[in-house]
């Protein structure tokens, strides 16, 4: 006699539930709101078009950044009206940017949402300059009071997703620099391994070190947002990137 599954049983109702409604967006896109549907199980989600739409406006709204490719933006939306579609179009043209929308399941909403905490905390940034948030600031300056909790925190850094392992870094180094009042940042190569100083009451002190793999990434993560060629050699020269802060206490 054959055994129930339960947990199998359910499993094939979930899937047939949501090939129903991938179904039922497919036909309604068509029929009823003349938009064409995607199915976002079956492709990548570009972080870079989350920072366009915020997590909070994305589930606020119901919709989902989901590809950028140069100025044109691809959003999913679950139930488009003349109002929202407008609004999208009206937020993304201030930004210069191009919306192309699509129809698409909870599902596959749910998807592009459950990528928004991969994002790395950086708010953003551009060449010639590197924005980082009061909110961000504030967060940082929470967790940072002396040397030993940025040690810790660039450490955890290391070990976390590799993808997003060197924007969370430099976020770490710059917004911790400014909570505890460093007046220099200083990341170095060494024969064998990269090293992090921060200068105190005049006085260069160690933070961390790492790998040299690490250190290059760095590198070059600082001389696309200072607007050098990757190929210009900065080891040895001070280098100086402008960054703007929002208005915010630390108090």
């Amino acid at each position: 006699m054959a055994l129930f599954d339960e947990e199998k049983q359910n499993k094939q109702l979930e899937d047939l539930h949501k090939q129903e409604e991938e179904q039922l967006v497919a036909t309604l896109a068509e029929s009823k709101y003349g938009l064409p549907y995607i199915d976002l199980y079956r492709l990548g989600i570009d972080n870079e078009a989350l920072r366009a739409i915020s997590e909070k406006d994305s589930r606020e709204m119901n919709v989902a950044p989901f590809k950028l490719f140069g100025k044109n933006i691809f959003i999913a939306i679950h139930s488009p009206t003349d109002d929202l579609l407008k609004k999208l179009k009206d937020d993304m043209e201030r930004k210069n940017l191009v919306p192309a929308f699509y129809m698409a399941s909870t599902a596959s909403i749910n998807k592009v949402w459950n990528r928004y905490k991969e994002i790395s905390m950086a708010e953003s940034s551009k060449i010639g300059g590197l924005d980082i948030s009061g909110e961000i600031l504030r967060e940082t300056a929470k967790k940072i009071q002396k040397i030993q909790d940025i040690q810790k925190m660039v450490t955890e850094a290391l070990e976390g997703n590799k993808i997003h392992k060197i924007s969370r870094l430099l976020e770490i180094i710059l917004a911790g620099a400014i909570s505890i009042k460093a007046s220099d940042v200083h990341i170095e190569p060494e024969k064998e391994r990269g090293r992090l100083r921060l200068r105190l009451d005049g006085v260069l002190q160690d933070v961390n070190f790492f790998g040299l793999d690490v250190y290059r990434l760095l590198n070059s993560r600082i001389k696309l947002l200072s607007g050098m060629k990757l190929t210009c050699v900065i080891d040895g020269s001070i280098l100086r990137i402008p960054f703007i802060l929002s208005k915010c206490s630390f108090l």
